[in-house]
């Protein structure tokens, strides 16, 4: 069946035409009408938050302004150098170490199909088990210390890169990999 009708544009070009034919002015009201709706809504909640709550005595529910004066000093007295700035180094400890491991494995078991044979069903054993899982583990073994922090987080993040380094690596293509071969590329 055929239609009747003339083609039209992509739906979004008459959009982007009206767009850039729009005067800077206006394009700059239309996006300040945007920032106050976005804006507008979490300030209208604090503001009937601040109303609502200005009398309270309640331990539970305490006054904002009684939040937002004990913030400053429980957070920006040391407690960020204290905790918050080992929990990073921790972090990135643990994921540069994950990449580095997931890489340099899922190179070496995705170039060797007869190491993937083998390996494969190991990792997917290992890749079934939720890392928080094994924190009671890790704790008997390696105790409650650094170590044992930047183990778990690896053991969260090393499957993601190590599977999908193995799949890239498998991925390539073989005359590209005759290619390399021939120009004496690793």
């Amino acid at each position: 069946m055929t239609s009747l009708t003339a083609p039209t544009a992509a739906p979004g070009a008459a959009q982007e035409a009206a767009c850039e034919a729009e005067p800077p002015a206006a394009r700059l009201a239309r996006y300040g009408r945007r920032l106050a709706v976005l804006l507008g809504l979490p300030a209208v909640l604090a503001a009937v938050w601040w109303i609502v709550s200005e009398r309270a005595e309640n331990f539970f529910f305490p006054p904002l302004s009684d939040i937002l004066s004990a913030f400053g000093p429980t957070w920006f007295d040391g407690r960020i150098a204290a905790d918050l700035l080992p929990s990073l180094g921790r972090l990135a400890a643990g994921y540069l170490l994950a990449v580095a491991l997931g890489v340099a494995l899922g190179v070496l078991i995705g170039t060797w199909p007869s190491l993937r044979a083998f390996a494969e069903p190991v990792l997917e054993f290992f890749r079934a088990i939720p890392p928080p899982v094994m924190v009671p583990i890790l704790m008997l073994f390696l105790g409650i210390d650094t170590l044992m922090k930047v183990v778990v987080i690896v053991s969260g993040a090393v499957w993601p890169v190590l599977l999908n380094t193995v799949e890239g690596v498998r991925g390539i293509d073989r005359p590209l990999r005759d290619t390399a071969r021939v120009y004496r590329a690793r």
